[in-house]
């Protein structure tokens, strides 16, 4: 399939960290796809140095950007557009059109504009799909309500296998040596962007009033924002400016979270699906976390972590855990199992794929879609009414009627998907046997058809 995949904001977050493997995944699928981004935004960087093709516009607001998504949309044909923020769904809405399947993948806590032309546009999607249940609930539970459009699914966020290797081979010895970290130190680690709603004025109270009882703790920031100049005064007014570290934006927060002890989070938003905190428990830290938006999904109170709803509970928490080793310990090794076992980002991108792909064929199942599949060890066998198809893998049965069973059997023998868009298959056929596991993308075929979102 031919995707267009456009991504706002020009700093980078956890959206651009979520969309970048998203776009790998695709295209290691076996999917054609192009980027739009702001032009010198560091996503439009990193998907280069992916060797992603990119096209790049000044700001997806400004009028002249607009013109330049018409030019992306008139030069290529589009099976897909798939969108990720307000702006550039604003935007790349003008190029929806019916044969292509219109997807937006809402990352933020904060609802879209209620207004009639942003419901009508949300209503016309064909496929949406949220972070958390909490944030489909929250901002998109109007849809079902009113019974419209489109298909809402829920597509978590996690990490690609690599990003699991990567934290495999950080020498912790080593980094902590480069942070210049004595042997007795003890680590808070926070990684967030320093903005007013990442509530970090309370992080360093937090941390303030701990750090008066445990003398070896030490804080590190890592992330840049606009709120640093007062997180500074902040932590200077407290009287731990001693034992607090501005690391700005990193890279490699890979290394300060094997270098650190213990992972806070905070936020007053509803965060739907925080990457920094499900990186932190691949890491293998206790987590506390502020038990706001879908943060509760995966942070299961003292089982893979702590979960707090004020400030003396999150204050509390912290001295618990500083002042218990065995605690700290399991609830560390139970956030690593639980990220290797249920964030892991490559089960979802294929389901993704497989959700578009099935939209795709309901409205054009045409040969060159069609030639990208392949049949997967499907059996057919012909009956007086016709026949049926079985696909061992899945254990699905079909049965075909007799107008069409003659070209999908012509179609199997000679392992030609293409040839059923230029006989009397309809589509809703086409579309059952995608959806039944029969037709498959090359390199896709596990169980991809139990992997649902």
């Amino acid at each position: 399939m031919k995707i267009l995949l456009s991504v706002s904001d020009k700093v980078w977050g956890g959206k651009h960290v979520y969309m970048h493997a998203l776009a790998v995944e695709l295209e290691e699928l076996g999917h054609e796809i192009l980027i739009v981004a702001e032009r010198n935004s560091e996503f439009s960087a990193e998907a280069r140095r992916s060797n992603l093709r990119v096209a790049e516009v000044d700001d997806f607001v400004e009028i002249e950007s607009r013109k330049e998504l018409l030019g992306c949309g008139e030069n290529y044909s589009f099976h897909a557009f798939v969108t990720s923020g307000r702006r550039d769904f604003s935007a790349v809405k003008g190029l929806f059109n019916p044969q292509a399947v219109s997807v937006l993948i809402r990352h933020s806590g904060f609802p879209l504009d209620d207004d009639v032309e942003t419901r009508r546009s949300v209503e016309s999607l064909d496929l949406l799909f949220t972070t958390s249940n909490e944030q489909r609930y929250n901002q998109f539970e109007f849809l079902n309500c009113a019974e419209l459009s489109p298909d809402v699914r829920v597509l978590p966020s996690g990490m690609r296998s690599s990003y699991f290797k990567e934290l495999e081979e950080i020498d912790r010895a080593a980094v902590r040596e480069d942070l210049k970290l004595h042997d007795g130190d003890r680590v808070v680690l926070i990684a967030a962007r320093l903005s007013w709603e990442k509530q970090l004025d309370s992080a360093l109270r937090t941390f303030a009033q701990a750090s008066s009882v445990h003398h070896d703790v030490h804080l590190m920031i890592v992330g840049g924002g606009p709120e640093e100049e007062s997180l500074r005064a902040t932590a200077d007014d407290l009287g731990i400016m001693d034992r607090v570290r501005f690391y700005g934006y990193r890279r490699d927060v890979s290394r300060f979270l094997k270098a650190a002890d213990i992972f806070l989070f905070t936020s007053q938003a509803a965060e739907t699906g925080p990457l920094a905190l499900k990186e932190a428990m691949a890491a293998g830290l206790p987590v506390i976390a502020d038990a706001v938006g879908g943060v509760s999904e995966f942070v299961r109170h003292e089982d893979n972590g702590i979960l707090v709803y004020s400030d003396e509970e999150r204050t509390g928490q912290l001295l618990r855990l500083l002042g218990d080793a065995e605690l700290a310990e399991y609830l560390g090794q139970q956030a690593s199992r639980t990220a290797r076992a249920e964030f892991r980002f490559e089960p979802r991108a294929r389901a993704f794929a497989r959700a578009i792909e099935s939209a795709a064929l309901v409205k054009r199942d045409d040969a060159e879609m069609l030639s990208e599949l392949s049949w997967d060890g499907v059996r057919v066998r012909s009956e007086g009414f016709g026949g049926y198809l079985f696909v061992p893998r899945t254990s699905n049965l079909i049965e075909v009627g007799p107008e069409e069973f003659d070209l999908v059997a012509n179609s199997v023998r000679e392992d030609r998907p293409s040839l059923l868009s230029s006989g009397s298959a309809p589509s809703s056929l086409v579309s059952d046997l995608y959806a039944m596991g029969a037709l498959v993308r090359a390199g896709a075929e596990t169980f991809d058809h139990r992997e649902r979102v």
